[in-house]
């Protein structure tokens, strides 16, 4: 992608910050469950036909915080917290941050099929097609025949490219609708290189 045209943040990483990059090896629980955070941020734009997902994100997060919250020392990066409860043979965290990281990926698939659809030059306006998409290459498989159907129905409510990009841009100024969008979609597309290694990360050791 080329330079962007306003040279700010649009996304505004003051409130949806990018996931951490790994220390020693290991993801920071505080930084993580932050950035969590700012996934149900990015779920608020949707509206509120998707409040029971930004419900269930936002326990999944709840549970995390709280366990951490138990034992911050021996709880300080995910790694850690779920290599203890491993060795507890206990499950709490495991299962909310199991659900925790589908719901992340699934959004981590439709922004990139929205961003790679802005790369092709012609940015598709209905956004259904994508919702649809990236659950049947992600939640799809974990989901009850109802759940299926249900999010189906849920996938018809996704807002269009113009509204989502409204919703997310937090400082609007004199520039046109036209800029904002390519800065977002510049923005999005650094914001998902972060998500991306979070997910390989935790998907590989935590939940492998």
């Amino acid at each position: 992608m080329e330079e962007p045209v306003i040279p700010k943040n649009l996304f505004g990483e003051a409130v949806i910050q990018p996931f951490p990059d790994l220390t020693d090896g290991e993801i920071d629980t505080t930084l993580f469950l932050q950035s969590s955070r700012g996934v149900v941020r990015i779920v608020e734009a949707f509206g509120q036909p998707f409040m029971p997902v930004q419900r269930d994100i936002s326990q999944n997060i709840k549970t995390l915080q709280e366990i951490f919250n138990q034992n911050p020392r021996d709880n300080i990066t995910i790694d850690k917290m779920i290599s203890r409860e491993r060795s507890l043979n206990e499950h709490s965290a495991g299962q909310a941050l199991l659900w925790l990281m589908r719901g992340l990926q699934y959004f981590h698939r439709f922004l990139t099929l929205v961003v790679n659809d802005f790369r092709e030059g012609y940015p598709t306006e209905d956004l259904i097609g994508f919702a649809r998409q990236a659950y049947d290459e992600t939640l799809f498989y974990h989901h009850s025949w109802l759940a299926r159907q249900l999010f189906q129905v849920l996938c018809r409510f996704c807002p269009t490219r113009s509204v989502l990009t409204l919703k997310l841009v937090i400082d609007r100024d004199q520039h046109t609708y036209a800029d904002h969008h390519r800065q977002l979609m510049l923005d999005i597309d650094r914001y998902l290189i972060s998500l991306g290694a979070t997910i390989d990360h935790i998907n590989g050791f935590c939940l492998g």
